[in-house]
């Protein structure tokens, strides 16, 4: 279960994203520098599997994924690992080409999006993404996958009508919200066995990378790590 959003800014873009997990997962890491293919990647890392849910690379390309539907019983390569993968791709081109060559790897379901530097979006997986208006995009996934969507969109739909627009601090507030009620199909999602882990925020530049990642949802105090990665020149 996982809210992301994103709008294009004047020399980039930017992306907000709710990690929604189960409270017995064990806590994620702060996001750090890996070089993988030669590839500098920026992400915080899952404290179970070692993947990542999100992360941007030197090339200015984000990829992040949520959760899909019922799983089959059987052995998976965990998805957060398929994440790194694709964040060794330049371009989405390439996101999409080693997203093809993993087709025969099992995963359990899921549905990804990919943003490349020049704010062009992908998504694959489930159809449970969709491109917004104004550069928003709301990427839901859940135990009642259709009614936590359509929740989340209608609240965004009325902050965007009430602002006249989106930018990023309705964005983040946004993420934030406890509509329709604080419980589990706000944006900040709250469960018995389940809630909101962490918040991130990507800022792609044509100089650099950055990522701030709070732990905990963004209603409870908590201290942001903010990492910076330096773009590579353009090929």
């Amino acid at each position: 279960m996982c809210t992301a959003t994103w709008i294009r800014t004047e020399d980039g873009y930017e992306v907000f994203f709710n990690r929604d997990e189960l409270r017995t997962r064990k806590p994620a890491n702060p996001p750090a520098t890996i070089v993988r293919a030669g590839v500098r990647i920026l992400a915080p890392i899952d404290g179970d599997a070692g993947g990542t849910w999100l992360g941007a690379n030197e090339h200015g390309v984000t990829v992040g994924l949520a959760n899909g539907g019922p799983s089959p019983g059987g052995v998976f390569r965990s998805r957060g690992l398929l994440v790194l993968d694709l964040l060794e791709g330049r371009d989405l081109a390439e996101v999409r080409r080693r997203l093809e060559a993993s087709a025969a790897t099992p995963y359990r379901p899921y549905a990804l999006f990919a943003i490349d530097a020049a704010g062009a979006m992908a998504t694959f997986g489930e159809r449970q993404a969709a491109a917004g208006t104004d550069g928003a995009l709301l990427f839901s996934s859940s135990r009642d996958p259709v009614r936590a969507r359509a929740s989340r969109e209608a609240v965004l739909d009325r902050m965007r009508s009430e602002r006249g627009g989106v930018d990023a601090e309705l964005l983040r507030a946004f993420h934030a919200s406890h509509e329709p009620e604080r419980g589990p199909f706000s944006p900040c999602m709250h469960r018995e066995d389940a809630g909101t882990v962490s918040f991130s925020r990507i800022r792609v530049g044509p100089r650099e990378v950055v990522l701030d990642y709070r732990p905990g949802p963004l209603c409870e105090p908590a201290e942001v790590a903010t990492a910076r990665l330096g773009r590579a020149p353009a090929s």
